[in-house]
This record gives C-alpha cells, structure tokens and sequence, in this order.
C-alpha cells in the first residue's frame, strides 16, 4: 500500500547517540527530503526505497502482497497498519 503523506511533518526528536553510532550527521534531522521521507511522501525516496517507502502496512501486507479485503471499507485503511513501532534496516559503515 502506497502510504499516505502527513501534509506538515515536524520534528520532534532523535538518539543523538544512535545517530552518531550509525556515523550520520545530525544535521539530517533539519533536511526536509528527511522528515518528508519518514513521514510518509515516498516521492523523495531514492533507489532502492522507491517506489515502496521504507516500511510494510503489515496489519494489510503479507510478504509484500496488499489485502484489502479484511478491511471495512475495501480500502485497505480501515484499520491504519497496527504497529506500535517500526524497524528500519539499513547498511552503515558496511554493518547491518
């Protein structure tokens, strides 16, 4: 399921001490292609997060393959996608 932009993301917070762990720059926070990125507008993905984003709707998804029919509306946005959190995996300074 493409996701659904938030039209005004803001910042809120950040582990600087992860952030230096994974040898980023803080200044990532404050780039707008950044907050737009996690906060749902995959138009500012780059390969090889394009065209999907960087998260799976797993209430909806299973391996990948949205269904729509569990849900209410026969949208697929009836129920958000039920997590409390979600995991990123990246590749930093060659480690997983």
């Amino acid at each position: 399921m493409t996701p659904i932009p938030i039209p005004a993301p803001e910042y809120v917070a950040h582990s600087r001490s992860l952030f230096q762990e994974l040898g980023q720059n803080e200044a990532l926070v404050h780039d707008e292609s950044f907050r737009r990125l996690f906060s749902g507008d995959i138009s500012v993905a780059q390969e090889p997060m394009r065209p999907l984003g960087w998260a799976t709707g797993y209430a909806l998804s299973i391996y990948g393959t949205e269904y729509i029919q569990q849900c209410p509306f026969g949208t697929g946005n009836g129920y958000g996608d039920g997590r409390a959190i979600s995991v990123f995996e990246g590749l930093f300074k060659g480690r997983r």
